[in-house]
């Protein structure tokens, strides 16, 4: 696992673009090179917020979720299931989860509007959690804005062509 500070770049190799080779073969391999590079991004990402958070809950839904709650005062568990696209199932195994681990609370008959909402608030922890994703986020945003950078530049050969 990479700490703050460690990320890997695309490839493995810094300044190395090994995936440009694709740029002059066929879009099915660009479009495997692009996933690639997500995937790429996407581990240095989920690494950064592992490193920078105080909860082992760090999957996509999980961070999806206590992010959102850091900007909104509360949501409810639709809300949840509009902004992850899990059944209403998944988004119960989500709350539970995130309530065990101790990142939010589910208030119940707090809406003025309908006292029979469930409405989810963040913890204590649970804003720490979102302070330290946003703090490892911040700090590897060097490494970051390169990834992105490397990304959109890979997807202009495959877009011109479909323009």
């Amino acid at each position: 696992m990479a700490q703050t500070g460690q990320l890997r770049e695309a490839g493995g190799r810094t300044g190395d673009n090994h995936y440009g080779r694709a740029l002059e073969h066929s879009d099915a391999e660009l479009a495997l090179a692009i996933l690639m590079l997500v995937g790429h991004l996407g581990q240095n990402l989920h690494d950064a917020l592992v490193a920078g958070a105080d909860t082992e809950l760090v999957g996509n839904a999980e961070v999806l979720v206590v992010c959102s709650l850091s900007m909104k005062e509360s949501l409810r568990p639709s809300d949840v299931m509009a902004l992850t696209g899990l059944s209403s199932g998944g988004v119960t195994k989500l709350i539970d989860r995130l309530e065990a681990g101790g990142l939010i609370l589910r208030e119940l008959g707090t809406d003025p509007n309908d006292r029979r909402v469930t409405r989810l608030v963040l913890t204590p922890q649970g804003e720490r959690a979102a302070r330290g994703f946003s703090n490892a986020v911040i700090a590897e945003v060097g490494v970051l804005r390169r990834q992105f950078t490397e990304l959109l530049a890979a997807t202009e050969p495959l877009v011109a062509t479909k323009d």
